[in-house]
């Protein structure tokens, strides 16, 4: 698995959960453009952009001009309080993040007419000279994250079914 092989070579990798809102449908606001929910991260400015990098997302779709996006299926949609229901989650990398440097990011939903959540938050990744780069948290952690993700996609495939 491409995320797993990431996070064992010390790339950073993000997990973010959108919020259960009873009833809640997307409206998409251009269906030939992007067709379910999206999730955008970029830096909160022109240098927070350039220390950040390209951001990989999983799952991951492209626009018509070939921007990358997180994806939300539309099968998560809505929220009827079901048993065992799982919130959508996107995983989100910054494989060329400067490191030694706080960058500002801004994660947003885009392409919808009814909504404009977004989240901000500041990351710095430190290395000292001649040391790995420690991620925090355990290797553990990080596994239970990553089977999160492949147990929401089995979930999400029920779904289609």
């Amino acid at each position: 698995m491409e995320l797993e092989k990431s996070l064992n070579q010390g790339k950073l990798c993000l997990y973010l959960k959108m919020n259960r809102i009873y009833g809640w449908l997307p409206d998409i606001k251009d269906s030939s453009t992007i067709s379910s929910p999206a999730i955008e991260c970029r830096g909160t400015n022109e240098f927070d952009r350039e220390a950040l990098g390209p951001v990989r997302y999983f799952p991951e779709i492209s626009g018509p001009d070939g921007k990358k996006y997180g994806s939300i299926s539309n099968n998560y949609f809505p929220y009827l309080k079901v048993k065992n229901y799982q919130a959508p989650l996107v995983a989100v990398q910054f494989p060329n993040i400067t490191r030694n440097t706080v960058v500002l990011v801004e994660c947003r939903l885009v392409g919808l007419k009814n909504s404009d959540g977004s989240t901000n938050f500041e990351v710095l990744i430190g290395i000292k000279k001649g040391k790995r780069l420690k991620l925090l948290g355990s290797i553990d952690e990080y596994q239970s994250c990553i089977n999160a993700l492949i147990n929401q996609e089995a979930a999400h495939s029920k779904f289609i079914l």
